[in-house]
């Protein structure tokens, strides 16, 4: 066998993917860790992206429901129960939600093994190895990896004019149609980095094009639309720490949101299945928010919507075990939920009959 020192200069994630394989020491700022493997062996999607974890938690662009303090704290602990990120040197000085995630489920096994160690942002390279900013030193380096991230840009547009990009900033309006362009018949798909999935996302990105180009919908004026490009770029640099990385980010829920109310496909809320579909009340809920709900209603909506939502568990459940049945009230926080809302009922019970008596 034949020892090798691989180095890597960052924490990202086509980085982190790479240090699985490949290298024994790590360099970078510290960022949090979400596991893709996530409670009772579910998908992390299939808990985060829920209305009812988005109503508490989850921040879009900027503001939230929970003081902001309160949202990192909880997150932070959740991810802390897996392993402690300042005991493995990976706690960041931002928030939870102030850097793009990471998803990996090897790397804290990897370092408590040893066989990657972090080490601080790299000084200098020597003649054959790195020194760090921490005077600490590794010789004999094989290989550094150099996870420089990516830079984007659309040269394929009339030489990048049509759609400049600018230190990796770019106005698109909803991050889809160019804000230079006189009639809206050209829109960008994919341009964009979700807190989320990227296919439902994209699906609902080419609806929107489409329908704005067929004439269905219409876009609001272009003052509307610089507004709203300016107000993205202001909340998203408040959020996020200031990298060129932080320009193209949405979260999953709101986005779609945004994008349906453009042409229409908006879900229900869920309590307006209360009185004669209980079941879809608990799935709008709890059930993973996929791209099924915005087929509900609105342009091209399915016959098979409601279906694929309430069966939605026995998917996820069958990719594992093929005669398994999944039910939502098991899973994606509804026993928290439930636990958190009979706390709060006795203790408002325990404050007015305080007050009475």
């Amino acid at each position: 066998m034949e020892a090798r020192m691989e180095w890597t200069d960052r924490i990202d994630q086509s980085g982190n993917d790479t240090d699985e394989a490949v290298h024994d020491i790590e360099s970078d700022a510290p960022v949090e860790i979400f596991n893709r493997v996530y409670d009772y062996g579910r998908p992390s999607d299939c808990f985060l992206n829920t209305r009812v974890n988005n109503f508490f938690w989850h921040v879009k662009y900027g503001s939230q429901n929970l003081p902001e303090w309160l949202v990192n704290k909880a997150v932070q602990d959740k991810l802390n129960q897996r392993f402690d990120h300042e005991v493995f040197g990976l706690k960041p000085s931002h928030g939870v939600f102030g850097q793009h995630p990471m998803i990996n489920d090897e790397l804290p096994n990897r370092i408590a093994s040893g066989t990657i160690r972090i080490k601080p942002v790299i000084e200098k390279i020597t003649e054959h190895g790195v020194q760090f900013t921490d005077g600490t030193r590794v010789d004999d380096v094989d290989t550094i990896i150099v996870s420089t991230g990516y830079s984007f840009d659309l040269p394929v547009m009339e030489k990048g004019t049509l759609v400049p990009v600018v230190e990796n900033e770019v106005e698109l309006y909803q991050l889809i149609f160019p804000m230079n362009v006189e009639r809206d018949t050209l829109g960008v798909i994919g341009f964009f980095q979700p807190y989320g999935s990227i296919m439902a996302i994209a699906e609902m990105q080419a609806r929107v094009v489409l329908d704005v180009i067929d004439g269905r919908s219409k876009l609001p004026s272009m003052e509307e639309r610089r507004q709203n490009v300016k107000d993205k770029r202001e909340k998203m640099a408040k959020r996020y720490a200031k990298t060129r990385r932080h320009t193209i980010q949405v979260d999953y829920i709101p986005y779609m949101d945004e994008m349906a109310a453009l042409i229409g496909c908006t879900p229900p809320a869920w309590s307006s299945y209360l009185p004669h579909d209980p079941k879809m009340a608990v799935s709008t809920l709890f059930a993973p928010f996929a791209a099924y709900f915005y087929r509900l209603r609105g342009p091209h909506a399915w016959p098979g919507a409601r279906e694929a939502i309430l069966t939605i568990e026995d998917r996820i459940i069958q990719a594992t075990h093929w005669q398994g049945k999944g039910s939502i009230l098991n899973y994606s926080g509804f026993k928290e939920f439930l636990t958190l809302f009979v706390v709060l009922l006795v203790a408002f019970i325990a404050v007015i009959f305080k007050f009475v008596l």
